[in-house]
């Protein structure tokens, strides 16, 4: 028997060890679980601050590195995470900053200060476009909005933004060889380069040289060559940023290699003109029975239009002295466009009044009867009434855009 109860205390034993046992590895086990754990939110709580630092970045990017100071530290000084994870979020946070400030905040702060770069009106004349022109029409204007004609309109065009400076090399019936220029109205210098039956022109000296002339003709034979096939559509867009920029056209289409035209100190190859759009500076003024209309353009600078009896003349003002128009351009009562010409007057060029008067354009000689001229301001006529023959108005969208269909001569 005490062989027995010898034998049941060993066994008593050896359970209360191996309880013992059980009950240290679970201890254990709870204890490394949670360190585990803690390990784990370690990281993430890591990335969750680079996370939120960067997202305020997008906002402020003071903010966003101010905040990011504050958790870095609030982690470090309450022991959340250890040297590592501290690094690794610093290193994190600064390739985001790298690539914020060298790729997305200038792109950001370019966008922000464009406004909306397509509106409705161009929306609007790019589907016409689209849905009412045949599928091999050749769009031409000038190159800014090139890529939403291709992408909206679906059609193709002479030039856009990454295709401004190319040249424009095609076959030619010419055996000539070398380097020819062809003077035309405006001081229009056409650049022609003839090599082995080719032809090569300058696609945006080309475009500015259509905008800029007077003569019709010079103009269908540019624009001849871009079309798709000898009877494909070709359509012509002028739209109001051509005026703004008319300072660059008018430069590319008299550019010359061979010459200086002397636009200004930096651009002598050339010769610019531009458009003076003038508002309403107040309101206007009664004086001997006429209707006075101020236009400043600054402080000793200006524009004045009076009308008397309903027959408008304008006056270029300067320090005081009032200089004649020659020509001026205006609605009636009625409606009807009228030209007042003064052959006494000193200023050359055409002022064009808005209907409401609160707007006058001043137009310098060499853009008075332009073909942009005559395509947006009297939609395809001079001022004097006489129609471009070939430049059809197929379509207008808030009198900003001006769509005309090219008409070419039977052979050209």
């Amino acid at each position: 028997m005490r062989n027995g109860l010898i034998e049941m205390d060993e066994h008593d034993n050896r359970e209360h060890h191996e309880n013992q046992a059980e009950h240290k590895e679970q201890r254990e086990h709870k204890h490394r679980s949670p360190r585990a754990n803690i390990n784990v939110d370690k990281r993430v709580l890591g990335a969750a601050a680079v996370v939120a630092s960067s997202i305020a970045t997008f906002f402020d990017p003071a903010i966003g590195f101010v905040l990011f100071v504050v958790l870095l530290a609030a982690m470090y000084f309450m022991k959340i995470a250890d040297r590592s994870i501290l690094s690794m979020m610093i290193s994190v946070f600064m390739i985001f900053l790298v690539f914020f400030f060298f790729f997305l905040f200038p792109s950001m702060q370019i966008a922000s200060g464009s406004g909306t770069v397509m509106n409705d009106n161009w929306w609007a004349a790019l589907n016409w476009i689209g849905n009412n022109t045949d599928k091999d029409s050749v769009i031409a204007t000038y190159w800014d909005f090139g890529h939403f004609i291709t992408s909206v309109g679906r059609r193709a065009v002479v030039f856009d933004g990454a295709s401004q400076s190319d040249l424009y090399t095609r076959p030619s019936e010419n055996n000539l060889t070398g380097q020819f220029i062809e003077r035309y109205d405006k001081s229009i210098d056409r650049i022609l380069v003839y090599k082995n039956g080719s032809l090569t022109t300058a696609r945006i000296k080309d475009i500015s040289s259509v905008l800029l002339t007077g003569n019709e003709t010079l103009a269908l034979e540019i624009l001849k060559d871009y079309r798709k096939n000898e009877t494909g559509d070709m359509y012509f867009i002028a739209s109001a940023d051509l005026m703004s920029k008319s300072f660059w056209w008018s430069y590319f289409a008299t550019w010359s290699p061979v010459e200086e035209k002397g636009c200004n100190a930096d651009y002598m190859k050339g010769k610019c003109y531009t458009y003076a759009m003038l508002n309403l500076g107040g309101t206007s003024r009664q004086q001997d029975g006429s209707t006075v209309f101020s236009y400043p353009f600054s402080q000793n600078q200006g524009f004045l239009v009076i009308d008397l009896n309903g027959t408008l003349t304008a006056y270029s003002q300067v320090n005081g002295q009032l200089l004649k128009v020659q020509k001026i351009f205006y609605y009636d009562a009625l409606g009807q466009g009228v030209v007042n010409s003064n052959a006494d007057g000193q200023v050359g060029g055409l002022v064009v009044v808005d209907p409401s008067r609160q707007l006058i354009i001043y137009t310098p000689p060499e853009l008075e009867d332009s073909l942009f001229t005559r395509m947006y301001f009297f939609n395809g006529k001079s001022f004097r009434g006489e129609p471009l023959e070939h430049f059809e108005l197929v379509g207008s969208w808030g009198g900003e855009i001006k769509i005309f269909k090219v008409s070419f001569p039977e052979g050209m």
